[in-house]
């Protein structure tokens, strides 16, 4: 059985560290998903094991962006439409809500102007012409 050399509470920030280092790992470094999965398997095992609990929030959020590194790190502007199930990073997702603000106020724009300047084209008639 293993044993702390240090206090539970300077092991816990130690591995909010470690983790948060995992979490900055350079995409060309990553290893394979399934050696991620058992590097964070193992990890959180032995922080169970020291500290009788789970390891806190923030530490997980690191170990899952360590696992999903290749899809978090994927900088493709059409991740959507080219991959079946994305996972958008932070950058991405303000992105992605800003293009989609842009595009409601324009078209709430438009609309406001077809109504106002009345330039609704279902209103409009058509002119029979007189044929000779």
């Amino acid at each position: 059985m293993m044993t702390l050399n240090i206090p539970v509470a300077a092991y816990i920030l130690q591995f909010t560290d470690r983790a948060e280092e995992l979490a900055n790992t350079k995409l060309e470094d990553a290893p394979s998903v399934a050696k991620r999965n058992q590097k964070v398997t193992d990890m959180i095992d032995e922080h169970f094991t020291l500290t009788g609990k789970m390891p806190k929030a923030d530490a997980l959020r690191f170990l899952a962006d360590y696992i999903l590194i290749t899809d978090l790190k994927n900088k493709d502007v059409d991740k959507v439409s080219n991959e079946e199930f994305p996972i958008l990073s932070v950058i991405q997702m303000k992105r992605r809500h800003r293009k989609q603000m842009l595009m409601k106020d324009e078209t709430l724009d438009f609309l406001n102007n077809k109504v106002n300047k009345q330039l609704d084209s279902l209103s409009r008639t058509t002119v029979k012409k007189a044929e000779y």
